[in-house]
């Protein structure tokens, strides 16, 4: 076993001295690199009919090529990618062609003398290799070569192509030049010769280097060779020595096979070792993935529980809305319930003290029910409205309104005019006013004419039992007019909102169109003011036609006569 031992120093030994010349030879070659210039080589780019991958490889034997020739300090992707940030090569990206600033000034920002690019292409069975160098210094800056050639060839005689594409670059002998292809743009100043010269000195000296790097490794290999030389006799010496050793004495034998079966069942329980390592490393694996599928489940049933949570509270929001907006609608229809039922209690009371009046001979009827409405409405009344049309000035409009203190947007925005309003159905009467209001009034916008038609028609039907309906003046309409809107109208929710804008049956007073025109005031409820319209007179045109505003609803009015 010492023999052995003494065996493995001296082999040790000499392989490291070895290894120290060559190492030595090395040093001085890296030392001599110290002339040479810097030369970046960005990967090929992948046009059409080649994959990105298959450029990288290609790539790889650019740089391998241009670096055999020891005339450049090369650097590779990984290079650069080390020394430059990522907007820098973001940039480089960017660069489109050889004569580009921005591959020049990315050069300049990785501090390279020389930067190389090019594409590779497959046109059928034709691959198209084209490089490009670039000088970034000097005045010289620029495109310093260009070289392409066509290959009509497999994937492995594409290699030569581009070995031999890449020595025409930096100007050396191509291989099989008469089937190539490419062209060549050098500079030829005298400071691009110098640097031409100075690179092959320096190319020769490294040669010499290298030679002489090579002998000193082959004269370590020869010495090498002897030095084991020996050792292999040194060893058959050995090996008879143990032998003889071993017939000497059988306990010899029995300690060496001793020796190794505990070296054997050592391997074997390490190896158990080893397999139970590795058996608990994929325990605690699978027991993370599991932790991590557990975990990731938890966040998913979460993640459901809120959005059930969410939806819940959407629907309970929903159901509170609903549920308040029902509750306001059974208050204003019980509000309304009790006042007709009020109001038809004080009807039968009144209607009571008018036959008892009848009977006494103080009044008569006419036997259409308006007597009795005439007593009913008899202490309600609180502001008497003008109810016949007239011509009105711009100062009358802003009188009455700030009169009444109707709400206008054109006149008196602070206005306030409380109505005391009761629903009969398809009218609704104004206890405040004393004016009976269709609830609803024509379904579609009409023409003023047509207008004065539609009530025409209200009165020959008798609507609601009655036949003096009439188009509303200005004070009329305003007493409709509130504030605030609901259901984006300016009028209470009593009444139909399809009638956003109605007619008047007033006219201003200051109009100076032609004969054949004729005006009129309608209220715009959406916007809660006062427009004029103008239209084409009757005798003109028939019906009337446009000309502003000529059409819109109709909402009939009367009013309540005197009580007797």
């Amino acid at each position: 076993m010492k023999i052995w031992c003494y065996f493995f120093i001296v082999l040790t030994m000499l392989i490291t001295a070895g290894n120290a010349v060559g190492a030595s030879a090395d040093k001085k070659a890296t030392e001599q690199k110290g002339g040479r210039e810097r030369l970046a080589v960005l990967d090929l780019e992948a046009k059409y009919g080649v994959e990105k991958a298959f450029a990288a490889g290609l790539s790889v034997i650019v740089r391998d090529a241009i670096h055999s020739y020891g005339q450049y300090v090369v650097m590779s992707q990984e290079d650069i990618r080390a020394v430059a940030t990522r907007e820098q090569l973001m940039q480089a990206v960017g660069c489109d062609d050889g004569s580009s600033e921005c591959l020049l000034d990315f050069g300049r920002a990785i501090g390279t003398r020389f930067m190389v690019a090019g594409s590779i292409s497959k046109f059928g069975t034709t691959y198209t290799v084209s490089l490009r160098m670039l000088d970034t210094k000097g005045k010289s800056a620029g495109l310093v070569n260009r070289v392409s050639e066509d290959c009509k060839c497999d994937e492995d005689g594409l290699i030569e192509t581009v070995r031999n594409v890449s020595a025409g670059l930096i100007g050396k002998q191509l291989v099989a030049k008469e089937k190539t292809r490419f062209e060549t743009t050098r500079l030829t100043d005298p400071k691009r010769v110098a640097d031409e010269d100075e690179q092959k000195r320096i190319a020769d000296n490294q040669e010499k280097t290298d030679l002489v790097a090579k002998k000193a490794n082959a004269e370590a290999a020869l010495k090498l060779a002897d030095e084991k030389k020996k050792a292999d006799e040194f060893e058959k010496q050995s090996q008879a020595s143990i032998a003889e050793e071993r017939r000497k004495t059988e306990l010899d034998k029995q300690q060496f096979v001793a020796e190794v079966e505990r070296w054997r069942k050592e391997k074997e329980l390490a190896a158990a070792e080893a397999e139970r390592n590795k058996l608990a490393l994929e325990m605690r694996k699978t027991e993370e993935v599991e932790r991590q599928r557990q975990a990731e489940e938890e966040r998913l049933r979460l993640l459901a529980v809120t959005e059930k949570l969410k939806k819940e509270k959407a629907l309970a929001e929903a159901e509170r809305t609903r549920l308040i907006e029902e509750k306001k609608r059974v208050e204003e229809e019980t509000a309304r319930l009790l006042a007709e039922e009020n109001n038809q209690k004080e009807k039968n009371k009144l209607k009571q003290l008018a036959t008892a009046r009848e009977q006494e001979g103080k009044g008569a009827g006419d036997g259409n029910g308006k007597e009795t409405e005439n007593i009913a409405q008899e202490s309600h009344v609180a502001v008497v409205l003008r109810s016949k049309p007239i011509k009105v000035k711009e100062p009358e409009l802003t009188k009455f309104i700030n009169n009444y203190n109707f709400f206008e947007k054109g006149h008196n925005v602070s206005g306030s005019f409380e109505n005391n309003f009761i629903d009969n159905g398809v009218t609704v009467t104004d206890k405040k006013t004393g004016l009976i209001w269709q609830k609803s009034g024509s379904s579609s916008r009409i023409s003023y004419f047509r207008a004065k038609a539609y009530v025409k028609d209200l009165n020959s039907n008798k609507f609601g039992g009655f036949s003096d309906w009439r188009l509303p003046t200005l004070e009329e309409l305003a007493s409709l007019l509130e504030e605030n809107t609901v259901n984006d109208m300016h009028v209470d929710r009593i009444f139909d909102s399809t009638q956003s804008r109605l007619w008047s049956s007033d006219i201003p007073d200051n109009y100076s169109g032609y004969d054949q025109y004729g005006t009129s005031y309608i209220l715009n409820l959406e916007e809660g003011f006062f427009v004029r319209s103008i239209f084409v007179k009757e005798s003109f045109s028939g019906e009337g036609t446009y000309s502003t505003n000529f059409e819109n609803y109709a909402r009939a009015v009367r009013t309540i006569e005197s009580p007797l």
